[in-house]
């Protein structure tokens, strides 16, 4: 009798444990959407910002998109947009002994400045007309310090550091081009070595029946050898 009973009460177990699989294996999981929402799941990364391309942002609309007021002129104290560019703007205000502060580190090339008196903005291009004039206010309409502004301040830096790489860029290829054009090669004629080594200090001409041969003398006992115009033998 007492084996019997093992044997039923292990039965009993058998069929429980077959009914618990079925059921973990046979039913879909269903997860409510309104759930999700709730908890706050979204396919967004936690803490990634959208990150802002300050150098081909305009300034104005980039500031504005801060939350400041920018207040806008044509002119002020006589520079305009229209008539001034940098050079120029620069002289008028140093005439009529305008305070004014440039915000780069390099003033020669720097193109923003502020003036002390009214927290005015004067920003250039790199083509040194004047781009904008402004004031940056607060949401009650107060006039900020544009030094103590920082998106302002991270715009200026990093439109600086973009332009001066450009312009040193530029500089390199353009003297590249300035090396590669001022060599001599063989094949050119009398014209173009002239263009860009000048005139030799002295020539040394021999004509036969076969033609005219030069010898060019530059300083440094460089010598090219012409034949009938054309540069035939380089020797230095």
């Amino acid at each position: 009798m007492f084996r019997g009973f093992l044997l039923l009460l292990f039965g009993i177990c058998m069929f429980l444990s077959a009914c618990a699989e079925n059921d973990s294996n046979g039913k879909e999981v269903a997860i409510d959407s309104n759930v999700v929402e709730a908890v706050g799941v979204t396919d967004e990364v936690p803490g990634k910002e959208e990150e802002t391309d300050l150098l081909n942002s305009d300034l104005i609309k980039y500031l504005e998109d801060q939350g400041y007021v920018i207040e806008t002129f044509d002119s002020y104290l006589g520079v305009s947009a229209s008539y001034h560019k940098r050079p120029e703007a620069l002289r008028k205000l140093d005439k009529d002994n305008q305070q004014y502060s440039f915000i780069c580190e390099d003033n020669q090339t720097c193109e923003f400045l502020v003036f002390e008196k009214d927290n005015v903005v004067l920003q250039f291009n790199p083509s040194w007309d004047i781009e904008n004039i402004f004031q940056i206010k607060d949401e009650n309409n107060q006039i900020l310090t544009p030094q103590t502004v920082q998106p302002f301040i991270e715009f200026v830096n990093e439109y600086t550091k973009t332009e001066n790489e450009r312009a040193k860029n530029e500089l390199a290829e353009q003297r590249e081009k300035q090396e590669e054009w001022s060599k001599v090669k063989i094949g050119m004629t009398a014209d173009e070595v002239r263009e860009r080594w000048g005139e030799p200090s002295d020539i040394n001409r021999t004509i036969t029946k076969y033609g005219t041969d030069e010898q060019w003398v530059y300083a440094n006992y460089t010598y090219l050898y012409f034949s009938d115009g054309i540069l035939e033998t380089i020797q230095d």
